[in-house]
């Protein structure tokens, strides 16, 4: 006889739950029990605990996420003293303290299975800018442990340490934890640069600008982009791309100085873009000219729905909106928001 699957054993239990939670509570126990040679023993017993969480009482989950918050705030401490190592130049110690971390990350805590999986998402947004562009149809866990960090610091480290390949792999982990992870996005960019393969950049920057919903990260993605141009000696290109990053980084100094360095550089007179030419350079190279309209109409319309609904949200919401517009409209909404007292 064969063996029962995850899914038809977590349908089981589910419907034996009776709606009184001590007696609720006993029978999931046991439940664990019954289960424990299972060859998906470890994803049944976190269902199970999951279950169990959802069965305490508010007071009981409240002091539970207390303690989620306590480690996490740990784990924070310790990267903040990672990168203290790193602005100090003390890389051997920065690395042994950033190993002891991924190997605290790696330990399982946190496992996907058939029906769900963990990201580390750093802000609500992050979270709703995922399903905009993923469309998961398992559902999305939160870890209390800022994952992404811990593997994009590690990667950040390695590239600073000349060790550009394992640096692109813990990259690619902190990414699979939180994919809207602009650092990480950048620095794997860079990595792209690094190992001189500039359609794999190009790539990453075109995907990175998807995901830019603060004006310095969409700034750094037109600066990125404009970089692959002046490597192409497209200088007119590049140069538009630049003037567009500073709209949201006007006094940037990467973006002075490399149009300082087309001056310098372009044997032939740059002309200014015409509109057909931004039109056609957008649609060829597949990026909008300004922020992700997804991105605004996301934000827009849960701040909007926040505001309406007196929920808490609305300013930090439509504050994306305005950060990547300025739109007046937007401006008067933030502007009639009370700040409490």
């Amino acid at each position: 006889m064969s063996e029962r699957t995850y899914d038809e054993i977590m349908r089981d239990i589910e419907s034996g739950l009776s709606g009184d939670p001590r007696e609720d509570y006993d029978y999931l126990m046991n439940m664990a029990d019954v289960y424990r040679e299972h060859s998906r023993a470890k994803d049944i017993h976190k269902a199970i605990g999951r279950l169990i969480y959802s069965l305490m009482p508010a007071e009981g989950q409240a002091k539970f996420a207390d303690v989620l918050e306590k480690e996490r705030k740990q784990f924070l401490e310790k990267l903040e003293n990672i990168r203290f190592r790193m602005f100090r130049e003390q890389y051997e110690e920065a690395l042994k303290d950033a190993e002891e971390l991924v190997s605290l990350a790696e330990s399982g805590l946190y496992a996907d299975d058939e029906t769900g999986t963990y990201f580390s998402f750093d802000e609500a947004f992050e979270e709703v800018l995922y399903t905009i562009i993923h469309q998961p149809l398992k559902e999305v866990r939160r870890a209390s442990v800022p994952m992404s960090r811990i593997y994009g610091t590690y990667g950040i480290l390695l590239v600073e340490l000349g060790r550009v390949e394992e640096a692109r792999k813990a990259l690619e982990k902190g990414l699979k934890w939180n994919p809207c992870d602009m650092e990480i996005r950048t620095e794997y960019a860079e990595t792209c640069k690094m190992q001189g393969n500039m359609e794999a950049y190009l790539e990453q920057v075109l995907e990175n600008i998807k995901y830019c919903f603060r004006p310095k990260y969409l700034a750094r993605a037109y600066r990125d982009l404009g970089y692959y141009f002046i490597e192409r000696k497209q200088y007119s290109e590049a140069t538009f791309l630049y003037y567009l990053s500073m709209r949201w980084e006007p006094e940037s100094k990467q973006a002075a100085s490399e149009l300082f360095y087309i001056e310098q550089k372009a044997e032939e007179e740059i002309h200014a873009l015409r509109t057909d030419e931004i039109k056609a350079l957008s649609e060829t190279y597949e990026f909008p000219v300004g922020p992700d309209p997804r991105i605004l109409s996301a934000a827009y319309q849960l701040g909007k729905h926040s505001l309406e609904h007196h929920e808490p949200g609305a300013e930090y919401y439509l504050q994306i909106v305005y950060d990547l517009t300025k739109d007046e409209e937007v401006g008067k909404l933030l502007e009639g928001i009370v700040k409490p007292a």
